[in-house]
């Protein structure tokens, strides 16, 4: 038994695929867990903000057996954007399709993902004594997820967790970065635009 790194990738979204070689009828159990292990042993050279490597589903892009498409219905074509079709994509069809039974992965790929921009004032930043790691933390800190427990139902585990996700522009400007003085520091007071 071999592992070998498929170049070009098994998938559409142009991600490395681990392929088992050797016998068509072997259990993958054993190689995924010596891949887990060395996943977990690269973890910490990977620099932060640049994703955890994990291991995905029994599946490649090549098994899909459905793909659809989100769009508009004749006359509303300019009413929602690829960034509105994608997070309607991503936070609710996406997370439906999942809850399916047999349904192993929904891979989503298209469109324009939603993101925000902090354009931070490096005059302001000095002259109220904040570094930009205290910003980059404070925003992370204020925008991330918890991990909670799980429900069954239906064969599937339903995970409850608390997403703690900026809903607006404001939410991000009102991010308190640090206290000085017992003054807080908010985002929209070391950045140009958010």
């Amino acid at each position: 038994m071999h592992l070998v790194i498929q170049t070009p990738p098994l998938s559409p979204l142009g991600l490395f695929a681990f392929a088992p070689g050797g016998s068509s009828t072997f259990l993958p159990v054993l190689p995924r867990q010596l891949i887990d292990e060395k996943l977990e042993k690269v973890k910490k050279d990977i620099p932060e903000g640049f994703g955890e490597p994990f291991i995905g589903p029994i599946t490649t892009g090549l098994g899909e057996i459905y793909q659809y498409t989100i769009e508009p219905k004749p006359g509303y074509d300019t009413t929602y954007s690829l960034t509105e079709l994608r997070t309607f994509q991503d936070w609710i069809v996406r997370r439906q399709m999942a809850m399916v039974k047999g349904v192993v992965d929904v891979n989503s790929f298209g469109g324009k993902i939603k993101q925000y921009e902090v354009a931070i004032d490096p005059n302001r930043l000095n002259s109220m004594g904040v570094t930009i790691s205290e910003v980059f933390n404070a925003l992370k800190r204020n925008n991330s997820n918890t991990g909670g427990a799980y429900i069954e139902k239906n064969h599937k585990a339903q995970f409850i967790r608390g997403e703690g996700l900026a809903q607006s522009l404001d939410d991000l400007r009102k991010v308190v970065v640090k206290n000085a003085g017992g003054t807080p520091i908010l985002v929209s007071d070391v950045a140009d635009t958010v």
